[in-house]
C-alpha cells in the first residue's frame, strides 16, 4: 500500500443521470475486497464517427507505437469545458505525491489530444501503484445497457491490484484481466437490467461473436469472459474470486492460474462450445463435465501460447489422465442424460428402457436387450470416439456431428437395439422411430439369428453377435458422420468421394455385395429390388471391411471375392486409398478395438494385445501419446511414448514396466519418439550433422514432422535445458526426420531428462523393433552416462554391450525362439 485513501469520485459531462451511474459505481465498489485505489471516473460525450486513424493521431511525439487504438469522432464539448475538464485533473492528479510533475504533465499533454481530437476513449490508466484515471468517451446513441457495462468494466479494471508494477503485469492480459472485468461487468448490470441475465447474456454474445470470428486472441474481452465461466463451471476458478477482486490480489494468472495450467488451456480451446436450450444460452454439458488436466485441442481460432490444444470430452465425464471416464449406461428416463421429454416418451412407446450417451451419441436399447450387449456397444462407441481413453474426443468437429441432435441442420440420428421383430418396421413402432430420427439397428435378430427373433439370447455375446455390434456401429459413424465432416474422401452421397471410387475400382473385380449382381456373377442373397447399389450402402459396406481388416480385425462377413487377409487386402487398394487410410487427420480405426473401454467408477485398463511377431504394415498411424506413469516414490521417472508407428502404444507401454521392474532405482524421465521411415536410400555424409545416420524414404507428412517437434520443444522446456541447447538441438533434428534418417539413439540431457529418437524401418518385424526399444530404454535408465556425469567418457564396451546384452536376456520372455 502507498498511504493513498481509497476513494471513488465520478465526473459526469454527458445526457445520463449522474445518480444513475454513482449508484452503479458504488454498487461495484462495495463488492471488491480490500479496496485500496482512490479512483476518479471521467465520463464525457462524443459524437459521430469520422474515420479510424493512426495510434500516432493520439501520441503527444506522434509515434504510433505510443498511441492508443482510438477512433475518431466528432467533438462536441465546449473549448471551456476541454479547459474545465482538464483542470479538475490537474488538481486531482496533484494531491498524488507519487505522480510527478513530468509524469502529470506528459499525462495531461496526451489527455488533452484525446479531448480536443473526438477519441473514443475507453481506457483505465494506473497513474501508480493505487492511484488510477478511468477516462471514456459514450459515442451519441449509445444503448443504456452498453454505457452501464462500460462503466463498470473499467472500474473493475482501476480496483484490480496487481495491474502496475508486478511481475505479472503482461501475464494473462486478455483472457483474465480483460476477462474477468467483462465476466464481472454481465453480473453486476443484471441487477439493473433483469431481461438480460448473465450468463446466458455472457455466453449468447461469446457465440456470436465466435461466429463472426472472434476469440481471446483476436481481443475479444467477451470470450476471454466465456472462459473464465468455463472454469467457474468445472470447479476450476470461483466466482465469488472474480466478483470480489481477489483473483487479482497476488499475481494468481502468473501462479495458480499461469498460462500452462491444463484448466486454463483447455478452457481457453473450449469457451465457444455453446449451446440454445430453450431460449438460453448454456455451455454444452460435455464440456463442462471435461477434465481440465488432459490436453486440450485449438479451435483455431484461439490457443494458449504454448500451442496445446484440446478436442470434445465424453459426455458427463471428468476425465483426467489415467482418472475414471464418466461413461453412463443407465435408463433412458435418467435426468442425466440429455434427452428431451418429447424422445424420452417416444423412447417409452417402443418400450426402450435402457440407453447411453458416449460422446452425445445416443443408444438406446429395448427393455429386455441383455445388458452386456448394451453395455458393449456403449463401450464400442465411446473407445471408437476415444481410441487414446484420455476422456477427449478424438476429432471433435466429428464429435459435434454425431452428437444427438446435432451435425447437419440438427440431424436426429441414433443407433437403436430393437428385439421385437415382428411390427420394427411398421403401425407405432414406425411413428415413434420417426419422432427420435433415423436409426442405424443393431437388433437381436441380427445378434443372434432366428434364435434372438424369436427372443433367445441365450447364446450371449459371443464373437458373432461383437462383430455386428462393431459394423452397424461403423456403418453409424461412417454414414452420420464421416461422410458429412469430410464429405471428398468418405461422402457416401454420391459416387465422387475417394472411397467412393475405391469401391468403384473394385467392385465385381475383388469386391461384391451379395445383394448385389456383377456380369456372371449373380446376387447371392434376396434382397430390395436394386440391391445394395447405391452409395448409402454399397460403399458403407466396403469401407467397414476395408477399415476393419487393416486395423486387425477380421469382418463378421465377408464380400464376394473380398481378401481373406491383410496382405492381400494391401495388394488390391490403390496407393492413393492406402494414403487416405493412413493420414492422421483423418479419425479411423487402425488398431483392434477391445470392448473394455471404462464405465464410470471403473479403472482404466490397458488392454491385453498379443505378442506374436507381426510384420510392420507399410502404413502411417494417427499419433499416440502415452504415459507409463512414474513407479512408486520415484519422483519425475516415467516415460512417455509418442508414437507414429504401427507398433501397439498399448504393447509398449506394458513392456516398459516389465522393464522398469528389473531395474533398481529408476530416476530418469524419459520422452521415447518413434515414427516410421521408409526404404532405404544409403550413406548421407554431412545430412545429418555429425550423425552417422543412413538415408531412408521419408514417410511422414510434414505435419507430422511439425507434430514431432513441438512435442520435444514442449518436453524440452520442462527440462533443465537451456534454450540455445534445444533450438540446437530442434534444428538438428529436423533435418533428420525430414530426411529420413534412420534414428535409434537415446540422448541425456541431464541425469534425470533423457529422450529416444527411434526412426522404425517399415517391414521391420516387430520383435527386432522391440529390441531396439528395450536396448535404448536401458541406456535411458543408465544413471552414469549423461554428459554431467564423471564416468562419461568411459567404455564404449560397457555401455553398448551392457544394453545389447540387457535385450536378448529381457526379450527371451517375450520371444521365447529369440
Amino acid at each position: 500500500m502507498s498511504g493513498t485513501t481509497a476513494g471513488l469520485r465520478l465526473l459526469n459531462l454527458t445526457s445520463w443521470p449522474t445518480a444513475t451511474l454513482k449508484a452503479d459505481a458504488d454498487r461495484a465498489s462495495s463488492l471488491m475486497a480490500k479496496r485500496q485505489s482512490d479512483v476518479w471516473a471521467v465520463i464525457y460525450p462524443v459524437g459521430a464517427h469520422i474515420a479510424d486513424v493512426s495510434p500516432g493521431t493520439w501520441s503527444p511525439d506522434g509515434n504510433p507505437e505510443h498511441g492508443k487504438p482510438f477512433a475518431k469522432f466528432e467533438r462536441v464539448i465546449s473549448q471551456d469545458q476541454v479547459e474545465a475538464l482538464l483542470g479538475e485533473i490537474h488538481t486531482w492528479m496533484a494531491s498524488h505525491g507519487c505522480i510527478d510533475s513530468e509524469h502529470r504533465n506528459h499525462q495531461l499533454a496526451e489527455y488533452r489530444l484525446w479531448i480536443e481530437g473526438g477519441a473514443d476513449v475507453s481506457t483505465q490508466i494506473p497513474l501508480c501503484a493505487d492511484v488510477r484515471l478511468v477516462m471514456m468517451a459514450v459515442p451519441e446513441g449509445m444503448p443504456d445497457w452498453d454505457l452501464h457495462m462500460f462503466l463498470v468494466h473499467e472500474l473493475y479494471h482501476a480496483f484490480q491490484h496487481d495491474l502496475e508494477g508486478r511481475e505479472c503485469q503482461d501475464v494473462g492480459h486478455m483472457m483474465f484481466v480483460e476477462g474477468a472485468a467483462q465476466y464481472f461487468g454481465y453480473f453486476l448490470t443484471e441487477t439493473r437490467f433483469p431481461e438480460r441475465p448473465a450468463v446466458s447474456s455472457l455466453l449468447g454474445d461469446a457465440r456470436a461473436g465466435f461466429q463472426q470470428g472472434d476469440g481471446i486472441d483476436q481481443g475479444n474481452s467477451t470470450a476471454a469472459a466465456a472462459a473464465l465461466r468455463l472454469m467457474v463451471e468445472r470447479g476450476d476458478l470461483s466466482h465469488n474470486a472474480i466478483m470480489d477482486g481477489t483473483l487479482f490480489h497476488s499475481c494468481a494468472r502468473s501462479g495458480e492460474y499461469g498460462p500452462d495450467v491444463p484448466s486454463v488451456q483447455s478452457a481457453r480451446s473450449d469457451w465457444f462450445q455453446i449451446e440454445n436450450r430453450d431460449g438460453e444460452y448454456e455451455f454444452a454439458r460435455a464440456v463442462v463435465g471435461r477434465a481440465a488436466s488432459a490436453s486440450p485441442v485449438t479451435d483455431g481460432r484461439s490457443s494458449d501460447d504454448s500451442g496445446a490444444t484440446s478436442d470434445s470430452p465424453v459426455l458427463h465425464g471428468s476425465a483426467g489422465t489415467g482418472g475414471p471416464l464418466n461413461l453412463l449406461v443407465t435408463g433412458c428416463d435418467d435426468e442425466r442424460l440429455e434427452i428431451s421429454p418429447s424422445v424420452r416418451q417416444a423412447l417409452a412407446g417402443l418400450a426402450f428402457t435402457q440407453c447411453s450417451m458416449p460422446f452425445g451419441i445416443l443408444l438406446a436399447a429395448a427393455d429386455d436387450m441383455p445388458g452386456p450387449a448394451v453395455t458393449y456397444a456403449a463401450k464400442i462407441v465411446a473407445e471408437f470416439m476415444d481410441q487414446d481413453r484420455d476422456g477427449y474426443a478424438d476429432h471433435a468437429e466429428l464429435a459435434a456431428m454425431l452428437k444427438y441432435p446435432g451435425g447437419v441442420d440438427d440431424q436426429r440420428a441414433w443407433l437403436a437395439m430393437p428385439t421385437r421383430h415382428a411390427g420394427w418396421e411398421e403401425g407405432a413402432s414406425r411413428d415413434h422411430k420417426q419422432k427420435i430420427g433415423d436409426e442405424i439397428g443393431i437388433p437381436a435378430w441380427w445378434l443372434w439369428g432366428d434364435a434372438g427373433r424369436n427372443g433367445d439370447f441365450s447364446a450371449g455375446l459371443d464373437e458373432h453377435a461383437k462383430a455386428v455390434i462393431w459394423e452397424e456401429i461403423d456403418h453409424f459413424v461412417h454414414q452420420f458422420g464421416l461422410s458429412n465432416v469430410f464429405p471428398s474422401e468418405f461422402g457416401v452421397q454420391n459416387w465422387d468421394s475417394l472411397v467412393a471410387q475405391e469401391t468403384k475400382r473394385a467392385a465385381c473385380e475383388w469386391w461384391q455385395h451379395p445383394e448385389n449382381d456383377c456380369p456372371g456373377k449373380p446376387r447371392e442373397h434376396d434382397g430390395p429390388q436394386d440391391g445394395c447399389a447405391d452409395p448409402g450402402c454399397d460403399v458403407v459396406e466396403f469401407f467397414h471391411q476395408v477399415q476393419t481388416m487393416r486395423a486387425g480385425m477380421q469382418p463378421g462377413w465377408r464380400g464376394i471375392g473380398f481378401p481373406e487377409n491383410k496382405q492381400e487386402l494391401e495388394a488390391r487398394l490403390s496407393p492413393e486409398f492406402k494414403a487416405l487410410m493412413d493420414d492422421p487427420r483423418f479419425p479411423l480405426v487402425r488398431r483392434p478395438l477391445t470392448g473394455d473401454y471404462p464405465l464410470a467408477g471403473e479403472a482404466v485398463t490397458v488392454s491385453e494385445t498379443p505378442t506374436a511377431a507381426p510384420t510392420m504394415a507399410a502404413k502411417v498411424s494417427a499419433p499416440v501419446v502415452a504415459l507409463v506413469p512414474a513407479q512408486a516414490g520415484v519422483t519425475g521417472a516415467g516415460v512417455r511414448y509418442v508414437n507414429l508407428t504401427d507398433v501397439s502404444t498399448s504393447e509398449l507401454e506394458e513392456w516398459t514396466k516389465v522393464l522398469e521392474a528389473k531395474m533398481a532405482r529408476r530416476q530418469s524421465d524419459v520422452l521415447y519418439m518413434m515414427w516410421p521411415i521408409g526404404k532405404w536410400i544409403g550413406p548421407c555424409e554431412g545430412c545429418f550433422d555429425s550423425h552417422p545416420l543412413q538415408q531412408h524414404e521419408r514417410v511422414i507428412a510434414p505435419d507430422q514432422v511439425e507434430f514431432l517437434l513441438g512435442e520435444l520443444k514442449s518436453w524440452m522446456a520442462t527440462t533443465s535445458i537451456d534454450s540455445d541447447h534445444a533450438n540446437s538441438e530442434l534444428a538438428m533434428w529436423r533435418k533428420v526426420l525430414e530426411g529420413g534418417g534412420d534414428a535409434a539413439t537415446q540422448f541425456s540431457l541431464s541425469q534425470s531428462s533423457r529422450f529416444i529418437m527411434h526412426g522404425v524401418e517399415q517391414g521391420r518385424e516387430a520383435r527386432d523393433v522391440y529390441h531396439t526399444v528395450t536396448h535404448e530404454l536401458y541406456h535411458a535408465f543408465q544413471h552414469d552416462i549423461s554428459s554431467d556425469g564423471e564416468c562419461h567418457h568411459g567404455s564404449r564396451m560397457m555401455v553398448e554391450a551392457g544394453a545389447d546384452y540387457f535385450a536378448y536376456v529381457a526379450l527371451e520372455n517375450k520371444y521365447p525362439d529369440y
